[in-house]
């Protein structure tokens, strides 16, 4: 059984869509939990209507939680073999939960178990729309709608640090570090909505930007000490030269970026084009070549 996981704040333009592409799901054994961060919109009229047609949905208004306590209170109450975080504005194809199944078919869901695969994007915008990202097909990208996740998985990902924005950032580590398996699919499971209302929007100025990507990046600083006792040496200095990179990106320290730190010639490409406005314009403008590789 899947269990499908949504936090929605302000909603109400997306949420309608986003649900009845869950419920229109071609594979059926599944749970959607829906949980309002406080919308001060008309987000929870439209929930309530629609777990009023279907059994399927368990909805909770626990007031502004902030979005990973939203995942965490979901996750609690999920009773799925395997979990899915989704976007109250994104869309499923009506195969994405049969192309999951046919993944995991005959995988013990109390290991820990990581699957990723790939996104169609559209927007407004015809720099992203029809996207299929990652373009890469060796990348990895464990960003929320792209991975699936084992009971065992989610029980060493949880809880979610509340203090940090965004989800994903933190169970990428715990993917990284601690699944037994780790398992990447061609496949597009999401229709992915790139709009003003993204958490971090692709129209925001560097300095918005710069603020919201660095305190995702530093949840790498509660990772290592929550498991401080597990992770190995070789692991934590990994982390701490990501960490090294990060703040020389943050403040904009283009000579600490390329020589001051051990990470890969990728790592440093990107931190520079997201390291000052003019790299960060630049990289805009060429987001549809640059992205997902």
């Amino acid at each position: 059984m899947f269990t499908l996981i949504m936090p929605a704040f302000n909603e109400e333009q997306n949420i309608f869509d986003s649900i009845t592409s869950v419920l229109n799901q071609k594979y059926q054994n599944f749970e959607l939990i829906v949980v309002d961060d406080g919308s001060l919109d008309n987000t929870s009229d439209i929930v309530k209507k629609l777990s009023e047609t279907s059994t399927k949905i368990k909805f909770f208004q626990p007031g502004k939680i902030g979005k990973n306590a939203a995942f965490n209170l979901a996750a609690k109450a999920s009773v799925g073999d395997w979990i899915y975080f989704m976007g109250a504005d994104d869309i499923l194809p009506d195969d994405a939960l049969t192309i999951w199944s046919s993944h995991i078919d005959g995988m013990d869901p109390s290991k820990r178990i990581a699957l990723c695969a790939r996104m169609r994007v559209f927007s407004s915008n015809k720099k992203y729309d029809n996207l299929i990202l990652p373009k890469n097909k060796k990348t990895q990208n464990w960003s929320g709608p792209l991975t699936l996740m084992s009971r065992g998985m989610l029980e060493t990902v949880l809880p979610i640090p509340v203090d940090f924005p965004n989800e994903d950032t933190w169970w990428a580590l715990c993917i990284r570090y601690f699944a037994d398996s780790k398992i990447r699919t061609n496949d597009i499971i999401i229709n992915y909505r790139i709009h003003d209302g993204n958490a971090i929007s692709r129209n925001s100025n560097y300095e918005s930007f710069n603020e919201k990507y660095h305190i995702r990046a530093i949840v790498r600083n509660e990772f290592l000490k929550r498991f401080e006792e597990i992770l190995t040496e070789q692991q934590k200095e990994e982390i701490y030269e990501e960490l090294k990179l990060e703040n020389y990106r943050y403040n904009g320290q283009f000579f600490g970026i390329i020589t001051k730190n051990k990470n890969g010639i990728k790592n440093k490409v990107r931190a520079l084009f997201l390291s000052n406005y003019l790299l960060y314009k630049i990289k805009k403008k060429l987001d549809r070549y640059m992205l997902g590789h």
